[in-house]
Order: structure tokens, then sequence, then C-alpha cells
């Protein structure tokens, strides 16, 4: 899989296989203490054509510790996709808090996932 991932806050930039192996620890954790890990998407931006996307929104991750702790996180995603045989396919996938810029404001003034 051709698949390009760079959280910029953490400087990296994955190719498929680190991005796997990252997200993986990081379930594998979630799962160990107990944790649970909420995603919700939302848009500022969505334009495509029949074979090519790009969409920008916000991101909103909401973690419920074991004892009860909620912590939730912010951050502006962009990913570029590419239909490939009739299935949407990322191949850029791209985020940041922009230094904790990013709220529950913005992600409440984006438009929820259609």
């Amino acid at each position: 899989m051709d698949v390009v991932r760079s959280p910029r806050d953490g400087k990296m930039v994955l190719n498929w296989n680190e991005y796997f192996e990252q997200q993986k620890r990081g379930d594998d954790q979630g799962k160990a203490s107990g944790n649970k890990r909420e995603l919700g998407l939302r848009f500022t931006e969505r334009i495509a054509n029949d074979n090519q996307a790009m969409e920008v929104g916000i991101y909103k991750v909401t973690i419920t510790e074991k004892i009860g702790n909620i912590r939730t996180f912010y951050g502006r995603f962009h990913v570029a996709l590419r239909k490939e045989n009739g299935i949407w396919k990322t191949l850029v996938d791209t985020d940041s808090s922009e230094g904790n810029s990013i709220d529950e404001q913005d992600y409440t003034q984006a438009s929820p996932m259609e």
C-alpha cells in the first residue's frame, strides 16, 4: 500500500507499515490500560471529481480513562484520496493540532460526515 502519513506535531513522515505499527501499539496500550478512545470527524472542505478527492476537517479524540478522567484532543486533518477500481484509497493523511489552537468551537462549526 502506498500511503504517506504525517502527524505534523510529531515532525514525522510514515509509510503504511510504520503507520500501521504505530496505530497497533497505541491500540494495544489502550486495551491494556482499560482506556476507551473515540474519534469524531467533521469537515470544513470536501472537493472531489470522479476519481480524486481532497478533504479537510477537524478531528476530535476523546479518551476516557479507566478511572473516569476524560481528556479531549483536537486537530485539523488534510487527506488526499484516489479511487482505484471503484474503491476510495487514502494517498496522503496529515494532521496537526496547530499549536493546540483547534478547539470544540472549530469542531462544532465544521460539517458532520454525510
